[in-house]
């Protein structure tokens, strides 16, 4: 099921203790009833309170497309019984720029990614038009040993090796659908889907 704009504004409403009366009661009826709508609750109470507090209203929609996506791809990896597919809990591209700042004429983009046991986080910088930079680091592996990363978009294949501190650096990764793979000797141990 999607849940609507409006639902996740109530939901949203019921976290920050802003709805009363019979309407609060009647989310809490929905909410006992439905465990999708659960999950929604649930996504939006991790986030944290500046995100989602009325200090912040031009972060709300972006927070909420943020645990859109995030459940989206949960549940995917959960149907799937899949622990190596690494699920975007930040991306830069989501969220407005602060009042009074302008855009940079080229634009960075700094994205997340969590399994159970690893994290990595991603630096994609504009090189052409249909070209970027792409930085990453890897948390939550054995310090002593490095990895191989493979990425792959379309017909291209790119390759490279972490350093010691478990950083890496591809050049001109194809704008697009991509797919990144990280491997401890020969075992896939994270993949994780792009689009640039």
């Amino acid at each position: 099921m999607e849940v609507s704009e409006e639902k996740l504004a109530e939901l949203l409403a019921y976290v920050s203790g802003r709805l009363s009366g019979s309407r609060r009661r009647q989310i809490e009826s929905e909410l006992a009833k439905d465990t999708e709508l659960c999950d929604y609750l649930s996504c939006l109470r991790s986030l944290s309170c500046a995100l989602l507090g009325e200090d912040y209203p031009e972060l709300q929609k972006p927070s909420r497309a943020l645990v859109r996506r995030v459940l989206k791809e949960v549940k995917k990896c959960t149907k799937a019984g899949d622990i190596k597919t690494g699920i975007a809990t930040f991306d830069s591209q989501l969220l407005p720029l602060p009042s009074g700042v302008r855009p940079a004429k080229v634009s960075t983009r700094q994205m997340r990614f969590n399994t159970d046991q690893l994290s990595l986080e991603l630096s994609l910088y504009p090189v052409t038009s249909a070209s970027y930079q792409l930085i990453g680091k890897i948390s939550g592996v054995k310090k002593e040993i490095r990895h191989a990363i493979r990425l792959q978009s379309g017909r291209t294949k790119l390759k490279c090796d972490t350093n010691e501190f478990h950083i890496f650096q591809m050049n001109r990764v194809p704008a697009g659908k991509c797919k990144l793979t990280v491997q401890e000797n020969t075992k896939v141990i994270m993949i994780v889907e792009l689009e640039l």
